[in-house]
């Protein structure tokens, strides 16, 4: 995974490998973005896409804090897609808007 910083914006880099062999691509997402995913899917209380998501800090994050949020969002999307593809089908269009490349990073 990456981080990009573009002025005072910080983005995570997320790398898309569809099930489908399609070419990979990919997308730059803030950490808001991620939140909102999170907040639209709304998984249920006690499982993994719940209890892993990272909280949100009131001050910038750098360093080894800014790599671990990014380890951290990596690992709640995957697992989000995991549930996804297992037991909540529902999250697949939550999932795949978040996904596609035309999404304004805004």
């Amino acid at each position: 995974g990456e981080v990009q910083e573009r002025g005072d914006v910080t983005f995570f880099c997320v790398h898309v490998f569809p099930a489908d062999q399609r070419e990979p691509w990919k997308v730059l997402r803030r950490y808001q973005q991620f939140r909102d995913l999170y907040c639209a899917l709304a998984p249920p209380p006690g499982s993994i896409a719940a209890t892993a998501f990272p909280r949100r800090h009131w001050a910038a994050l750098a360093g080894e804090k800014l790599e671990f949020r990014r380890r951290c969002l990596e690992d709640w999307l995957n697992e989000v897609v995991r549930e996804a593809q297992s037991c909540q089908p529902a999250w697949s269009e939550y999932i795949s808007c978040f996904l596609e490349a035309r999404l304004s990073t805004s």
